[in-house]
């Protein structure tokens, strides 16, 4: 479902693509596991599916991607995903997240925060908010563990 809601509300940002993943003689998967789970990705996406789930057998697979390694080629299973341009998307949230009203503190070390919207930074010393979202990407973890 959020796949498809970033398509249809910022589409500049976002487009619909095919994966496709090659199967070779010794893959760890078999095609049948490969298969099984692109279906079963786009099942659960329900209505909010992006495409169908196909098998391309191997004369195929060479066919539509010519560079591909054919050493030991059996075949490749397709779905369905969205690219997203992260950092124009990132942006994007948010300049909507301002324009609602939200306050955003770049570049401020976070001593602390507490789940009931207390934050303390040496920068704004201790504030109360509404709640806070911890959007400190691969630092969010490292963030979280300050408030254990």
């Amino acid at each position: 479902m959020d796949r498809s809601w970033w398509l249809e509300n910022a589409s500049q940002y976002a487009r619909p693509i095919e994966i496709c993943m090659p199967v070779y003689d010794r893959n760890p998967r078999s095609a049948l596991t490969l298969f099984a789970g692109g279906f079963a990705y786009r099942v659960l996406a329900g209505r909010y599916s992006l495409g169908p789930t196909r098998w391309f057998g191997k004369q195929k697979t060479r066919r539509l991607y010519p560079e591909i390694n054919r050493s030991g080629l059996y075949g490749s299973v397709s779905f369905y995903d969205a690219q997203m341009d992260e950092e124009r998307l990132g942006q994007w949230v948010r300049q909507q997240s301002q324009a609602s009203g939200t306050l955003i503190h770049e570049n401020t070390p976070i001593e602390r925060f507490t789940e009931d919207g207390q934050m303390w930074s040496s920068r704004i010393r201790r504030k109360k908010y509404d709640f806070i979202v911890n959007a400190a990407g691969p630092w969010a973890a490292d963030l979280n563990k300050k408030n254990d």
